[in-house]
């Protein structure tokens, strides 16, 4: 039967917290893992992005094939590492975990944490499985600019200068607390293909 990691992903430096759960196939890779963020959250993979063992770690397990600029270092192609490389399949609800970065200038971090290895009849490419509150729009300015935005969106709307009118309006129809579960499971979800038969010679 099919074994699934389910990882949860939660923005660091944010507060109420924002965070997803889902299931991805032990053999995904960080690539389908990182669509699976970008999907999760609503962003639109404009960025460069990257996995590291931790914060502060010196290097990154794999991200945005390229070289660093200021090493030198090539960066290993999340599509060509697959998840248990690094996570452990075999031991079920062993917690461990890594750090997402992702838009290198706006500079979001997510904890993304293994919480136990899941088999089941279903075959899912992912599954949704819990979350809370809407990502930040794409391009809003990383954690440090979270705070105004939501303190602009609290405002009474007649009470707001022209400036903060514009960037309401850039902000659109974004609300923090809005996200449903059974909406984004609707977009999220997508079930596996099935396993092509051998013939038999």
């Amino acid at each position: 039967m099919p074994k699934y990691f389910e990882l949860e992903v939660s923005l660091r430096s944010i507060r109420p917290r924002i965070w997803r759960r889902f299931l991805l196939p032990t053999t995904a890779t960080f690539g389908q893992l990182h669509t699976a963020i970008q999907d999760a959250g609503g962003w639109l993979d404009y960025h460069l992005h990257a996995f590291r063992p931790a914060i502060g770690a010196p290097e990154d397990l794999c991200g945005t094939p390229g070289e660093d600029p200021w090493t030198g270092e090539k960066t290993r192609d999340s599509k060509k590492m697959r998840l248990n490389q690094w996570f452990m399949d075999d031991e079920p609800n062993y917690k461990q975990k890594c750090v997402y970065l992702y838009d290198f200038g706006d500079g979001w971090e997510a904890d993304v944490v293994l919480k136990r290895v899941v088999v089941l009849d279903e075959r899912w490419a992912r599954k949704l499985v819990k979350g809370a509150r809407n990502f930040p729009p794409e391009d809003s300015g990383g954690p440090w600019a979270y705070p105004e935005w939501l303190e602009l969106r609290a405002k009474n709307p007649k009470s707001l200068k022209r400036e903060e009118k514009e960037r309401l309006a850039w902000l659109g129809d974004w609300q923090p607390d809005d996200w449903q579960l059974a909406d984004a499971q609707a977009r999220f979800d997508q079930v596996a293909p099935a396993p092509r038969l051998q013939a038999v010679k």
